[in-house]
């Protein structure tokens, strides 16, 4: 198991996309609360919440659609 009391490493940004990818999902509902992780807490994600994950993915396609357009 990860060590909650280290500093925030690769294995806890990989932990948070990976839970992450699944808001909005069925699979949601089968892992972890975001903010119940040791990842969470470890990267000071305090104000991260579902809906404003949600706006910050929303934000990233709409980038994403801008980068192709050009």
């Amino acid at each position: 198991m990860h060590n909650a009391k280290e500093k925030p490493d690769l294995i806890d940004i990989i932990n948070m996309a990976h839970l992450h990818s699944y808001i909005g999902s069925p699979k949601q509902r089968d892992v972890p609360i975001i903010d119940q992780t040791p990842a969470f807490h470890k990267l000071a994600l305090g104000k991260l919440r579902p809906k404003l994950s949600i706006k910050v993915l929303e934000k990233a396609h709409e980038k994403i659609n801008e980068t192709k357009a050009v």
